[in-house]
């Protein structure tokens, strides 16, 4: 139980679904929290993907090669993905550029470098906003014709955000 008083936690909740860009009106909010608790992939949207690009203002990932599985809908829209480079050849890669020498000298002391610039094989993307329209069939990175790939790539029924 939370020492929070209840109008405090519904102020926090009523923000969380702003950010969220989840349509309150919808839904009420009880069933929107609960169906993100209950927040599990879908296998039947797992999608082989080549060269998936995915930029947010300073921050840019490119998913090279891999497979790609849309989290089941919430409020009418996946709220997450994850993926997997488990391909030959399969890569993805991080670069965030800081506009600013301050950032850029921030970051230069944890990790030694201005900029980061990493390769990775697998993660787990949480969407706040429109992404999931950018990762699904019909996108330029996903033909509109794709068949999902169920045996090859589907999550561990019990895989759950």
């Amino acid at each position: 139980m939370s020492l929070r008083p209840p109008r405090t936690r519904r102020c926090l909740f009523s923000l969380a679904l702003l950010v969220l860009g989840l349509p309150s009106p919808a839904q009420p909010p009880r069933e929107v929290a609960a169906a993100l608790k209950q927040t599990a992939f879908d296998p039947r949207q797992c999608w082989r993907i080549r060269d998936l690009q995915l930029v947010r203002n300073d921050l840019k990932l490119y998913l090279s090669d891999g497979y790609l599985t849309l989290s089941k809908q919430v409020a009418g829209k996946p709220v997450a993905a994850l993926f997997s480079a488990e391909v030959e050849g399969g890569d993805a890669e991080v670069l965030l550029l800081p506009p600013t020498a301050g950032e850029r000298q921030s970051l230069s002391r944890f990790i030694q470098s201005p900029n980061l610039n990493e390769h990775f094989r697998h993660a787990l993307l949480i969407f706040t906003d429109s992404t999931a329209t950018s990762c699904s069939p019909g996108s330029p990175n996903i033909p509109a014709n794709s068949r999902p790939r169920w045996a090859s790539c589907s999550p561990p029924s019990s895989a759950r955000l």
